[in-house]
């Protein structure tokens, strides 16, 4: 959640979840929270049914997606990454 909190380019950032715990802690950190439908949490979901989801409900020109699964970003990728696209 920090690199999309440092980034200079993001105009909001958006938690997806089903976890009540997780809500509350991203809310802590400035994130708006998506509620995920259960279906969408399971262990079979894919991220292409979350995004679905996410864009459903969230108008937007682009998304940047940052998994948790995924290594940590350093200083600046979050932006490096949107500029080069």
């Amino acid at each position: 959640m920090r690199a999309a909190q440092e980034s200079n380019l993001l105009d909001d950032y958006y938690v997806s979840t089903e976890d009540e715990e997780i809500t509350c802690i991203a809310q802590s950190y400035g994130a708006k929270v998506l509620a995920r439908p259960v279906d969408l949490a399971l262990d079979d979901s894919t991220m292409l049914q979350v995004l679905q989801h996410v864009l459903k409900q969230v108008p937007c020109q682009s998304i940047v997606a940052l998994q948790p699964t995924s290594p940590l970003p350093g200083d600046n990728t979050v932006d490096d990454c949107i500029l080069e696209y």
